[in-house]
């Protein structure tokens, strides 16, 4: 049965960064639906303040006109993702403001709410007071915590955490510490929430196999046994995506319940390794991210057998040496790389119409890959989901959200080809030729220059961003890309996101 009625959901994004503002109100555009934002001056994580009072004042307006609310408790309680890693307000001012959430919604007791909570990562901020060292070295401390808390720790890696716990600033570790000890307190509080959620994701940011987050999420998910409606995943920027995906999927029942999505996996053993910044198998964390979703998957991972009609979402992996970073490769040992054996089978399979979740290096697609893929077939035209950004969970989370609502959208009749095209064209700009083809030369660049990548000056920022665009655009041409005339330009003074426009 087709929706007649518009599809409007409250968006409180987890900060301004294009992945978590611009993808989102595009995505739900796909299925001709409107996301009712915050004006943009309060999303803004520039500004030195967060102004609590007049973003609850706008979720307590907005609640009458929506049937549905996607909410971010990082920003709701923080001001979003990087606030939500200082110790900018207390433990009790955070419940307080939780609680400030529960009554607003208990005056619009119709609307479906969808929350997402993060649980902090293993190390803080990159800036120019904290260092790339000072990043890495938080995160090591924060690794081997783990073995020592737990008894665990050999004579070498004890050594090593003491080392490490004093050459780290006091003042940093002290901190750091300190919002690891709120966050979770506030992740545990937020399980109160539980009966008005038609949804509560927590996700997982920047982790490793061991480390301090380990135990917290073992105390969540001893929490929520008997909360069906609550799951835990890794990622943290795809989480709103998800929620729109959930959003649309509960207007109405999905036709046949939960529904296949066929995966192409074209080296099975892959599905056991852990990608960078993770702590759990690639198999384990489509299906985490899956679970809040109609979806779940369909393994195909026998090369003899035919793929099956119609679409299916193909999975490139990283081999057993480990999975590499786009933002800490040079960009000529990224294109130089040959091609593996899985990804040339890919190739072999793939099929106009087909998707493709490319994990086989963090922070970007494969240029190897990509490039003889371009070759063979005209993109964006033959894909029709394609995700390569950031983290392995941050893109399984976007390819699903798209695949799924495309999906249920043609399904319903409210598909918009047009919205949906350009979605497509943003995730390839972004995660292929902006992160493995444009950054690492700009970033190697910057570094030539004295410049720090990762914390621009006004002037070096000015002009990165002025780069970026003529960059972008020389590579789509000299990969045959057909896409549209587009801008695009650095949102924040880094290298890691870059902001795309339709026009320049």
């Amino acid at each position: 049965m087709t929706e007649t009625r518009p599809f409007r959901i409250a968006l409180l994004p987890l900060d301004d960064r294009p992945c978590s503002l611009e993808s989102v109100v595009e995505l739900t555009q796909i299925a001709r639906g409107e996301a009712l934002i915050p004006p943009r001056e309060l999303l803004s994580s520039h500004s030195l303040r967060y102004d609590f009072e007049a973003v609850a004042g706008w979720l307590e307006r907005t609640l009458p006109e929506v049937e549905a609310a996607v909410l971010s408790l990082d920003f709701f309680l923080y001001g979003g993702l990087i606030r939500s890693r200082k110790m900018e307000i207390t433990e009790s001012e955070a419940l307080d403001r939780l609680l400030r959430l529960d009554r607003i919604l208990q005056s619009a007791p119709k609307v479906r709410v969808y929350f997402s909570h993060v649980l902090l990562r293993l190390s803080v901020t990159v800036t120019a007071e904290q260092s790339e060292q000072t990043w890495k070295s938080i995160f090591r401390y924060s690794e081997l915590s783990d073995p020592v808390q737990t008894g665990t720790a050999t004579p070498a890696e004890r050594a090593e955490w003491e080392a490490l716990q004093k050459s780290i600033s006091p003042a940093t570790l002290e901190e750091y510490l300190r919002v690891r000890a709120r966050n979770h307190a506030l992740n545990r509080a937020a399980l109160g929430l539980g009966g008005r959620a038609h949804s509560l994701v927590f996700g997982q940011e920047d982790c490793a196999p061991r480390g301090l987050h380990r135990i917290e999420k073992q105390i969540l998910r001893e929490l929520l046994l008997s909360r069906p409606s609550v799951s835990i995943m890794t990622g943290a920027d795809e989480l709103n995506s998800l929620l729109v995906l959930r959003a649309y999927q509960d207007r109405a029942p999905v036709l046949g319940g939960v529904r296949p999505l066929p995966i192409a996996v074209h080296d099975p053993a892959a599905l056991e390794r852990i990608s960078l910044y993770e702590d759990i198998s690639l198999k384990e964390n489509l299906e985490a991210h899956l679970a809040p979703t109609a979806f779940r998957p369909r393994w195909l991972t026998d090369p003899a057998v035919s793929l099956p009609p119609g679409p299916v979402l193909h999975l490139s992996v990283f081999g057993p040496e480990g999975q590499k970073d786009a933002c800490f490769v040079a960009a000529a040992e990224l294109t130089a790389t040959p091609l593996s054996p899985s990804e040339s089978l890919l190739l072999e399979r793939f099929r106009p119409g087909d998707g493709l979740l490319d994990c086989t290096i963090g922070n970007g697609a494969s240029p190897p890959l990509m490039r003889e893929l371009a070759r063979r077939h005209p993109l964006p035209d033959s894909l029709s989901v394609f995700s390569a950004w950031n983290t392995s969970g941050n893109r399984m989370g976007t390819a699903i959200a798209h695949w799924g609502l495309r999906a249920l959208a043609q399904e319903r009749g409210e598909w918009d080809a047009k919205a949906d095209r350009l979605y497509l064209t943003h995730q390839l700009l972004d995660g292929w030729i902006y992160q493995s083809e444009v950054r690492p030369a700009l970033m190697a660049a910057a570094r030539t220059a004295g410049a720090n990548p990762w914390s621009l000056d006004a002037a070096a920022w000015k002009r990165a961003s002025s780069d970026v665009h003529a960059a972008m655009r020389e590579q789509t041409l000299a990969l045959s890309l057909k896409v549209p005339e587009f801008g695009a330009e650095l949102p924040w003074n880094r290298f890691f996101e870059v902001r795309l426009r339709e026009k320049p």
